[in-house]
């Protein structure tokens, strides 16, 4: 049977992801479940590939109420409470299977309560790359940044730790990221690798070091309001739609690879920590964790200890 325009509701959800990228097949899915479990009462509106801007724009709709559904990361989340970004510590997480069962079972709740307290609710998680080094010429060791000039992502952990291992950290965007390395103004950048290579940065800066340092938690949330205004049914479709978090997982870890191999076939040197090494990099970040919270500030201090508190469960 037809739904009625009176009964119908259409949700608008902003995505920086394009619509054929991993994410964008899989929000693209989830949009067709909640139709499905809802006989077609609600909807969603997609905008993929930063259509109405980047995940800080994003985020900014969604506080102001312009979009009902935001797709960003924890980065973009610290608008709301800059203490989420002690989750990004650098070298903080030891493997993808911790960090996995730290969002799933510890991390998760906690963003949920921090946000509700701003009114904003979390719908779900999705995963995004942890971060790598992208850089002109090799590195191995923290002490090899010592001078260099950098582009950090644009938080407060990023471009803190940058300056903590003696480099000069820039918060710069993805565009000017580029040109910065192309005019040989910066030695090097701070990405995923699935998005360095996918923009061509490995052409510019053909030596990739798998630090995978930073980790981030791709989050999907709706302001308070228009949670209250959903009936229970419509609340459930939206949680169940986007409960599949692990087949994202392998299917963005796999691409990723894919990418790295090819882009190593053609000219990109790729360097993997062992562990000695890893725990090399771990302890110049470990250095720097208390002038970091402090610099976060917000509840830092508060989620930090429920990040260790996950280590501790996670680790084994």
């Amino acid at each position: 049977t037809a739904v009625s325009a009176a009964q119908a509701e259409e949700l608008r959800m902003s995505s920086t992801a394009p619509e054929t990228s991993p994410w964008g097949v899989w929000l693209a899915a989830a949009g067709e479940r909640v139709a499905e479990l809802t006989d077609g009462e609600l909807t969603l509106n997609i905008f993929y590939g930063g259509q109405l801007g980047d995940e800080q724009a994003t985020m900014n709709l969604l506080i102001r109420g312009r979009i009902d559904i935001a797709a960003v990361s924890t980065s973009a989340a610290g608008l709301v409470e800059p203490g989420l970004e002690a989750i990004h510590l650098p070298f903080a997480w030891s493997s993808d299977a911790e960090f996995d069962c730290a969002v799933d079972n510890h991390l998760m709740p906690m963003i949920g309560d921090i946000l509700s307290s701003n009114n904003i609710v979390p719908i779900g998680s999705f995963e995004v790359p942890a971060f790598v080094l992208f850089s002109r010429q090799a590195i191995a060791s923290p002490g090899d940044l010592v001078g260099q000039n950098w582009r950090a992502v644009p938080t407060r952990v990023s471009v803190g730790f940058l300056n903590a291992l003696g480099a000069h950290g820039v918060p710069l965007g993805n565009a000017d990221m580029v040109t910065s390395l192309q005019t040989g103004a910066f030695d090097g950048a701070e990405t995923s690798g699935l998005y360095g290579i996918a923009i061509g940065l490995n052409q510019i800066a053909p030596h990739l070091l798998m630090t995978q340092q930073t980790r981030v938690v791709g989050l999907l949330m709706t302001p308070g309001a228009v949670w209250e205004r959903l009936s229970e049914e419509h609340r459930a479709a939206l949680t169940e739609a986007f409960n599949d978090v692990d087949s994202l997982r392998v299917n963005v870890r796999g691409v990723e690879r894919s990418m790295i191999d090819t882009a190593a076939a053609n000219g990109l040197t790729v360097v993997e920590l062992n562990d000695t090494t890893w725990a090399e990099w771990q302890q110049a970040a470990a250095d720097s964790y208390d002038t970091l919270l402090t610099e976060i500030g917000g509840r830092a201090r508060e989620v930090w200890a429920t990040v260790q508190e996950a280590q501790a469960a996670c680790s084994n």
